[in-house]
Protein backbone atom coordinates (compact mmCIF):
# COMPACT_ATOMS: atom_id res chain seq x y z
CA UNK A 1 0.00 0.00 0.00
CA UNK A 2 2.68 2.12 0.74
CA UNK A 3 4.17 2.28 -2.75
CA UNK A 4 0.95 2.83 -4.21
CA UNK A 5 1.07 6.34 -2.34
CA UNK A 6 4.41 7.01 -3.67
CA UNK A 7 3.23 6.93 -7.18
CA UNK A 8 0.09 8.73 -6.34
CA UNK A 9 2.79 11.91 -5.10
CA UNK A 10 5.07 11.40 -8.22
CA UNK A 11 2.86 13.83 -10.81
CA UNK A 12 2.40 12.31 -14.25
CA UNK A 13 5.38 14.42 -15.13
CA UNK A 14 8.05 12.70 -13.38
CA UNK A 15 6.15 9.37 -14.23
CA UNK A 16 6.90 9.79 -17.89
CA UNK A 17 10.39 10.77 -17.10
CA UNK A 18 11.67 7.70 -15.30
CA UNK A 19 12.14 4.41 -16.89
CA UNK A 20 9.57 1.40 -16.46
CA UNK A 21 12.52 -0.45 -15.11
CA UNK A 22 12.75 2.16 -11.97
CA UNK A 23 8.84 1.15 -11.06
CA UNK A 24 9.47 -2.64 -11.39
CA UNK A 25 12.74 -2.09 -8.50
CA UNK A 26 9.64 0.10 -6.34
CA UNK A 27 7.64 -2.43 -6.57
CA UNK A 28 10.20 -5.60 -4.91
Amino acid sequence: MAIQQQHARLIPCQMMHYPQTTFHNLQK
